[in-house]
């Protein structure tokens, strides 16, 4: 796919490189051109061109004209958000997108990532998993969604992103030998190969990224003889959009610190689940999870609430929850406290250990149902 970009900042054109190469697009010196080249775009036919707006946005205007009159390609423009005529006179004069240049790390990712701009090998489906609070077992949610979609649905893999207290790898029984600090503990840059050796595979076909075997507790670059493995937001942005390119589904468990990659992860995800239990304080806490996610940007039409542990005792019904939570409930996962102990006890997904348990049968019933949602967005 032939990919041109136009522009006069050095600094600009460096950091669309960076991303462009993320995501599985060339980008070589040839392909950076001043913006006076835009009428020669008519003889490369570039399916992408994206257009840094500075240092000149008056010229950059005009050069988009010319980049529509010359190619039938998408064009991203790149520009500063403090004039909010700029966004508009750049739309109509030929822009398919506008990405503010203050938040260019965060905005191109995701403008990539949910357009998918002719990028056949990016096209990976990402599931968010989110607890609402502690204990509502978002961590079972997400190993049984990723063993039924490994199982049936061509392939998972599984992230871990709680990066103080993730579980999932004790929770599945395995002992990773990396984990996704190690993928950042060198110079060397994020590739598929490193990444995939960092993976581990789990007897029910899914492959797992799991958390640091210590407590993230920087978001720094981690260097050699560093006590604590630091992770930028940078980086996991990197780990998110490669996941993308190696296999149908990504499942995410997500921290609820709701840090800036954590964020990003929920905004990239075609869908976000927030698990919730029936009981008032946890609902609470969901209605205040959905509010803050809206202020965040995460489009709440791809946020689905699903209730586990339906049918404890003293709990509160569908229509009280739903009162209660202020919107309808996605899907409702039973209790079956006997079947997930005892698949929770020997490390193996509930939908492989017990798949006849009225628990395993919701969550099949429930990944049917995300991927049905999936392809209604």
């Amino acid at each position: 796919m032939r990919v041109d970009i136009l522009s006069d900042s050095t600094q600009l054109s460096t950091v669309i490189c960076r991303t462009l190469t993320r995501h599985g697009y060339s980008c070589s010196e040839s392909q950076v051109l001043p913006l006076t080249s835009a009428a020669s775009l008519g003889e490369s036919h570039p399916e992408l061109v994206v257009v840094c707006m500075s240092p000149d946005p008056a010229r950059a205007l005009l050069a988009l004209g010319e980049i529509r009159a010359a190619t039938t390609g998408q064009i991203i423009a790149i520009g500063a958000a403090t004039d909010p005529k700029l966004i508009v006179r750049a739309l109509r004069g030929g822009a398919d997108q506008f990405v503010m240049e203050e938040e260019i790390n965060t905005d191109l990712d995701e403008v990539l990532i949910r357009q998918n701009v002719g990028n056949a090998r990016a096209t990976g489906r990402m599931i968010a998993v989110l607890g609402a609070s502690g204990g509502v077992g978002a961590s079972t949610v997400a190993t049984n969604l990723a063993a039924v979609l490994a199982q049936s649905h061509g392939g998972c893999l599984l992230i871990d992103l709680k990066l103080e207290t993730g579980d999932l790898a004790s929770l599945l029984d395995i002992d990773p030998t990396y984990t996704i600090a190690d993928l950042f503990m060198s110079s060397v840059s994020l590739d598929r190969d490193l990444f995939e050796r960092a993976l581990i595979a789990h007897r029910s076909g899914l492959r797992l990224l799991a958390s640091p075997r210590r407590a993230a507790s920087t978001l720094r670059r981690l260097t050699p003889g560093d006590s604590a493995p630091g992770i930028t937001a940078e980086d996991l942005r990197d780990v998110l959009s490669l996941a993308r390119t190696l296999a149908p589904y990504t499942v995410a468990e997500v921290s609820p610190t709701f840090r800036e990659e954590q964020i990003h992860a929920l905004r990239v995800s075609d869908i976000v689940l927030l698990i919730v239990r029936l009981d008032f304080p946890c609902l609470r806490n969901a209605r205040r999870t959905l509010e803050h996610l809206a202020t965040a940007g995460v489009d709440a039409h791809r946020i689905k609430v699903v209730a586990n542990r339906d049918g404890l005792p003293h709990a509160l019904t569908q229509s009280q929850a739903e009162q209660a939570l202020g919107g309808r409930l996605f899907h409702l996962i039973p209790d079956d406290s006997k079947a997930m102990n005892r698949a929770t006890n020997v490390g193996d997904p509930i939908v492989r250990n017990g798949p006849s348990s009225s628990a395993a049968r919701s969550l099949v019933k429930l990944t049917d149902l995300i991927r049905t949602a999936i392809k209604a967005t």
